[in-house]
């Protein structure tokens, strides 16, 4: 397994990355944990979870397994907030008042005294950008999180969140995690040159495109039982979370063409079975090379991707 600096910080991480939103879900919980396992195993030692997993469920599992084999100092644990937990007026945002009790929830589904990388998991437009550091900057300082990160926001958003953390000594983003898959290639054209300039790791998600570029679709042959797309029809069109449009039936899938460089490291594998799991670790390990290359643009490169 190749290790590898979180963005600018000094943490290191495997360049694959555990992802666990089917936990609890797709997966059951003896998946879950036999998963969780055998990642660990080969050298993974970077696991994603979030609170709006299964609504606390996926981080039950995750922290249960942690607790079990006795190994969660081994592990960066990524966590994410924001998104919503309830229905109520305060049950989602990255208010102070949501924050501080979504982490604390959180912390106490984990099992664990401290998140290493605390997402935030979702735009919020809504609160001002002072509130939301300076509560991660509350949080960090009482040791319940140790870095923080972003999910699916825009550039220019970040740009406002570093501008401000340096200018009043606040935490400074480390991650985004990002949709980037063959089918979806729009954070090439701002986002990537963003982190790369500023030392914030990339961990993207979805490289299979929700299992369509897997190889199990094909051509004229209607989707196999148990998948995404199992009810899908030849012309149905999926949109998924980074606006690319999937024609299950019509699109037929290659995996070595997913396009990664030194700047685009991590997988976040989150597979219902180990067996994929496994062949999916191998899989990632044949050197890729592309944009990005060169001692220069690792050293401040992002880091993982994730295998959903």
């Amino acid at each position: 397994m190749e290790y590898v600096q979180l963005g600018r910080a000094g943490v290191r991480v495997s360049r694959l990355c555990l992802g666990s939103m089917n936990f609890g879900g797709r997966t059951d919980e003896e998946t879950a944990i036999a998963i969780i396992n055998e990642a660990l195993e080969a050298g993974i030692n970077f696991i994603d979870t979030a609170n709006v997993y299964g609504r606390g469920v996926s981080e039950q599992i995750v922290g249960k397994a942690l607790a079990e084999n006795g190994r969660r100092d081994e592990v960066v644990l990524a966590t994410k907030a924001v998104a919503a937990m309830g229905d109520g007026q305060n049950d989602h945002g990255a208010s102070r008042y949501h924050l501080m009790r979504a982490c604390e929830d959180s912390l106490r589904r984990l099992r664990t005294d401290r998140i290493d990388l605390y997402y935030l998991h979702v735009v919020d437009l809504t609160t001002p950008m002072d509130e939301i550091l300076d509560t991660l900057d509350t949080l960090v300082k009482q040791g319940k999180i140790l870095y923080v990160g972003t999910s699916k926001w825009p550039p220019t958003l970040i740009m406002e969140g570093l501008a401000l953390a340096d200018a009043h000594g606040l935490p400074r983003f480390v991650a985004e995690q990002p949709p980037y898959q063959m089918l979806d290639r729009g954070i090439e054209n701002e986002l990537v040159w963003m982190c790369m300039r500023q030392g914030i790791a990339i961990c993207s998600w979805g490289p299979l495109a929700y299992g369509l570029l897997s190889g199990r679709y094909r051509k004229g042959e209607p989707p196999y039982e148990g998948g995404r797309f199992a009810n899908a029809k030849p012309g149905d069109v999926h949109t998924d979370g980074g606006g690319a449009r999937c024609a299950p039936g019509r699109v037929r899938p290659c995996l070595a063409a997913q396009p990664t460089g030194s700047y685009l490291g991590d997988y976040r594998s989150g597979q219902p079975r180990p067996p994929s799991l496994d062949d999916q670790v191998n899989r990632a390990g044949v050197d890729r090379g592309g944009v990005g290359e060169g001692g220069r643009n690792r050293a401040a490169g992002p880091v993982c991707q994730q295998l959903l």
